[in-house]
């Protein structure tokens, strides 16, 4: 879907190297320890707002991936999403709930010797120093569960089950795609739009999800899921 395009680019900084370019001093670089890790120049959580936000005038690109669930006969294109290092080290990265699909590396079609397709499903991908991944991703409502006429068969974990940062929350309080009830806990505030689901999309060296020993940070975004239709 050319509508539906998204570059991660992955990178580590260490501040000690920074630190010394600027005072002109010399560096080890066999002492290289990175502190921070960023996709699109960002470390998470700001790695999920929007492109051009005022308050990072030098960070303008956000990498937040946001699909649209469709139907399975419907036709609907996948997004694609395109994976580049400038690191100089590798970082297995990979989204949760949903695998992706691998069709090029290092700008390079999957194909074989005769031309044939060998593009190929894929969950966590290494992405070693200066390569690049082009892969599809999509959400296919195969269940199409529904609260009224297709519910889903098992019980549905309580509130105490929220993940809560810093009282804010981004879950709809109902398992069901597309709907939205109140969480009933006053002290949260929810910034679930439409009853989109969120999941993580990180480095999964953990080590890489913090930010100077802090967490959760580093190389960490997410991805949204909307229902059918978008969010109206």
């Amino acid at each position: 879907n050319p509508n539906e395009e998204y570059l991660l680019l992955l990178h580590e900084i260490d501040p000690f190297l920074h630190q010394a370019v600027e005072r002109g001093e010399a560096y080890e670089i066999s002492q290289y320890h990175p502190h921070y890790w960023t996709i699109n120049g960002r470390a998470f959580p700001d790695a999920i707002y929007d492109n051009n936000v005022p308050w990072l005038p030098y960070q303008p690109y956000g990498s937040l991936v946001t699909v649209e669930a469709h139907a399975a006969d419907s036709g609907q294109l996948p997004a694609l999403v395109r994976y580049a290092s400038a690191s100089v080290t590798n970082h297995p990265f990979h989204p949760h709930g949903n695998h992706q699909r691998m069709i090029a590396r290092d700008g390079r079609l999957l194909q074989g010797p005769l031309g044939e397709d060998i593009a190929m499903e894929d969950f966590t991908t290494d992405v070693g120093s200066g390569q690049t991944f082009d892969m599809l991703v999509e959400w296919v409502d195969i269940e199409a569960w529904d609260p009224v006429t297709n519910r889903i068969p098992a019980e549905i974990p309580g509130d105490y089950n929220l993940v809560i940062k810093d009282d804010q929350a981004l879950y709809s309080n109902s398992p069901y795609l597309g709907e939205k009830n109140d969480l009933r806990i006053p002290s949260i505030v929810d910034f679930n739009v439409c009853g989109e689901y969120y999941f993580p999309w990180h480095s999964h060296a953990l080590d890489e999800v913090q930010n100077f020993d802090e967490g959760f940070g580093g190389m960490l975004t997410l991805w949204r899921i909307d229902p059918p239709g978008g969010c109206q």
